[in-house]
């Protein structure tokens, strides 16, 4: 049975040959970035906060557990939340957008284009101006996740001892 360790504080972490899996949370306490990393981990969040795709969120340190293997199961267990969507319909651009947020801008340009939209149109102006990224990027409901976000990553843990 493998103990698993939480740091809280980027200035308790060590250098671990197994590794980080690493949660980041943005400036706004919308968003959240979750990785692994067997280097520097204070190194690590600052090339995210300098890489094009994230500079944008200006990320700090969350939480981090003591093995890089952890990564799949908070991605898997947070996946509903992946912000992982980029539209661009020409006039508009964004990014960080799940897919709930995806729809609503389909049905907005869908609206300003055809009288009364069918699914059909709908989905045909998502193809059109939507992509999706590869970026670890999760978008926190506020009430359901992001005051609950120490429990819910324990409990994860817990249920693996």
């Amino acid at each position: 049975m493998k103990k698993y360790e939480i740091i809280k504080e980027l200035s308790e972490i060590k250098k671990r040959k197994s590794g980080w899996t690493y949660i980041l949370i943005s400036k706004d306490k919308k968003y959240m970035k979750i990785g692994k990393t067997t280097s520097d981990l204070g190194r690590r969040i600052k090339n995210i906060n300098s890489d094009r795709n994230y500079k944008e969120y200006n990320f700090s340190f969350f939480m981090a557990v003591n093995s890089s293997k952890l990564e799949l199961l908070f991605l898997t267990y947070f996946s509903q939340y992946r912000a992982c969507y980029r539209w661009n319909d020409g006039k508009n651009s964004f990014t960080g957008l799940n897919q709930k947020d995806l729809r609503g801008k389909a049905r907005k340009k869908a609206n300003e284009i055809y009288s009364s939209p069918s699914c059909q149109e709908i989905n045909k102006i998502l193809y059109e101006y939507s992509q999706i990224t590869r970026l670890e990027l999760f978008k926190i409901p506020p009430r359901k996740i992001a005051s609950k976000l120490d429990s819910i990553i324990n409990s994860l843990i817990d249920n693996l001892k």
